[in-house]
């Protein structure tokens, strides 16, 4: 069943300041509910109370790719989206690495805001997005 904008509980980690004020503003101006932590022991603890995940790979305590990976070994019964954040979009090796240890999708940095809402919405729709938001298939 697909969860709408307005009832999604979403968490965002991300460290920089200026990246997590543009996009709880653009999230919250579509109606989602946002929390936002800027470490990846924050993500760790928190995931579980969220319906999607907006993750930084290059936080600095721990790599958003440990983070990811650590969630994963944690869930049980219930699989939380988590979309990368990264300025690495295009770099073959670091997009594998996040697709092995489970992410389910990436958008890329700078940040396009019109891509992030959409790739929100299509995960929320049960379809995975993948590279700087095209869906798995698609361009290839």
């Amino acid at each position: 069943m697909a969860i709408s904008l307005c009832d999604t509980k979403l968490l965002l980690i991300e460290d920089v300041p200026v990246m997590q004020q543009a996009l709880l503003f653009v999230l919250r101006s579509v109606g989602c509910n946002v929390d936002c932590f800027a470490s990846g022991v924050d993500a760790i603890e928190h995931f579980r109370a969220y319906d999607f995940m907006f993750l930084d790979i290059g936080l600095p305590d721990i790599s958003g790719i440990e983070v990811c990976r650590r969630i994963r070994a944690q869930e049980i019964d219930a699989h939380i989206p988590i979309v990368a954040l990264t300025a690495h979009h295009d770099n073959k090796e670091i997009i594998a690495q996040c697709k092995k240890v489970g992410f389910d999708g990436f958008v890329g940095k700078p940040l396009d805001e019109a891509k992030a809402i959409s790739v929100l919405k299509k995960h929320l729709a049960g379809f995975p997005c993948y590279i700087d938001g095209v869906s798995a298939g698609e361009g290839q």
